[in-house]
């Protein structure tokens, strides 16, 4: 459309006998979004879970419900594919021109001919769990020294 209208102006402006851009279609159709976003939550509805979130007390529940809501937020994992998630399927890599970050590699389906994809992990999302771990293994370590 742009190229168009450029070589439409050069013709008026005598430049150009014809406009070799005419015979392109005038417009195009971009497919549909396979994303149904009317099942997502607007901004205000995502800050009432997040203040609900926070109204919980605070202890490994909070944290754990924060560190999974994230990640759902932010990597666009489904639920299914996070319950099936294990330690074993996370890895650091280094990708180009950014720093080193997680993987986490995950199960599409669950039939016979499984497919893998890998999702990044923002930081937002390996801080919150490497809160949860620490405050697990610092819990778990008083238990066992204290006895």
């Amino acid at each position: 459309m742009i190229l168009q209208t450029l070589f439409g102006g050069l013709v008026d402006a005598g430049y150009l006998v014809a406009n070799p851009m005419r015979s392109l279609m005038k417009g195009f159709d971009l497919p549909a979004s396979k994303m149904d976003i009317r099942r997502s939550f607007t901004e205000a509805e995502w800050a009432h879970v997040l203040t609900c979130v926070d109204a919980q007390p605070v202890g490994p529940e909070r944290l754990r419900l924060k560190c999974i809501l994230e990640l759902l937020v932010t990597s666009g994992i489904r639920l299914d594919e996070l319950a099936k998630a294990r330690h074993k399927d996370l890895r650091i890599e280094a990708l180009p021109d950014l720093p080193e970050t997680w993987i986490l590699t995950v199960t599409e389906n669950a039939t016979r001919h499984a497919k893998f994809r890998s999702i990044r992990m923002w930081s937002s999302s390996w801080r919150c769990m490497a809160a949860s771990f620490w405050k697990r293994t610092r819990a778990r370590l008083t238990k066992t020294t204290c006895r």
